[in-house]
This record gives structure tokens, C-alpha cells and sequence, in this order.
């Protein structure tokens, strides 16, 4: 393999070191001024958009268990969309882009499970890590927060109670 493509596989593979998830899309139909706004939109959003030539994605991923697999992802104009930040934002980007250019996923990495392109808009769907973090943190402290609550309440109660009784002495 030749000096440059040696280097190209390699950038890919440091691409897919470096993130947590992305998805193969088919970008096939899209007009270059949409597929350049497509670009720019991801930019500002912390996602890269990364077309890539299938033998050499292919070889980027020739030790990952799941190469069978990803085998069918790499047919026809592929581009990869990731982001370094979480494996939640391209999608919703994807999802958004699908209502404007004709962009097809036809699969998805995350966090070294693999999803098919049917499985797209359940990903697209799902709340940012920092989100559902949020969520479950709120939901373990709720209860804790009732009992700090009823406790208080009580307290405050016996403390007008002790009031109450204190005037009456007097």
C-alpha cells in the first residue's frame, strides 16, 4: 500500500480510537451546496463529517471483531459523522438534515456496539448521556429530598408546639 493511503488509514484509525460513536451514511443524491451546509451545521455543533473511501475504512477496522459486519456499511458514498463530544448529537443533526437533503444511515458504532440503519431513529431519540446522568440522579435523590422535607416539617412543628407551650407557662 502506498505512503498516503497508509497514512489515511491511519488517520482513521485514530478517528475511531478517539470517539465514542458514529454513523455510516450514504450521502448519495445530495446537491454539494446542501452537503456544504450539512458541513457547516456540524461544525457548529462539535460534529465532523469525514467522507472516506470504503477499502480504506475497511482496512482502518481489519482487527475489530465486528469487521463482517461493518463490511456492509462500506457500500457506495460513504460518510462518517461522529463527534468527539458524545455519540448522541450526530444523530439529531442526521435527523434534522434527513427533512431538508436525502441522507440515508445506513448503520451505526456506538461504544462498540453495532446498530443497523433501521435502528436510526431509536438512537436519535435517546437523551445525551449528561441528560439521563441528570435523570437518575434526580430520580435516587428524590426520595431523599421527601424525607428531608417531612422531616423538616416536623421539626418545625414540634419546635411551634415548644412556642406554644413556653407562652402558655408564662
Amino acid at each position: 500500500m502506498e505512503k498516503r493511503k497508509e497514512d489515511k488509514v491511519k488517520e482513521l484509525r485514530e478517528i475511531f480510537s478517539k470517539v465514542k460513536g458514529f454513523y455510516f451514511c450514504n450521502f448519495e443524491g445530495i446537491k454539494a451546496p446542501d452537503f456544504t451546509e450539512l458541513r457547516s451545521q456540524a461544525r457548529k455543533e462539535g460534529v465532523e463529517i469525514k467522507v472516506v473511501k470504503n477499502r480504506l475504512a475497511l482496512r482502518a477496522f481489519e482487527k475489530d471483531e465486528n469487521l463482517e459486519t461493518l463490511k456492509g456499511f462500506f457500500r457506495g458514498p460513504t460518510a462518517l459523522i461522529f463527534s468527539k463530544e458524545d455519540s448522541i448529537t450526530p444523530a439529531r443533526l442526521i435527523k434534522e438534515a434527513q427533512e431538508r437533503v436525502p441522507i440515508k444511515v445506513k448503520g451505526a458504532y456506538i461504544e462498540g456496539e453495532l446498530f443497523p440503519g433501521e435502528r436510526f431513529n431509536f438512537l436519535a431519540t435517546l437523551p445525551q448521556k449528561e441528560v439521563l446522568y441528570g435523570k437518575i440522579l434526580s430520580s435516587l435523590l428524590s426520595p431523599i429530598y421527601g424525607l428531608t422535607s417531612l422531616l423538616t416539617s416536623k421539626i418545625m412543628e414540634l419546635l411551634y408546639i415548644l412556642e406554644l407551650k413556653s407562652k402558655e407557662e408564662k
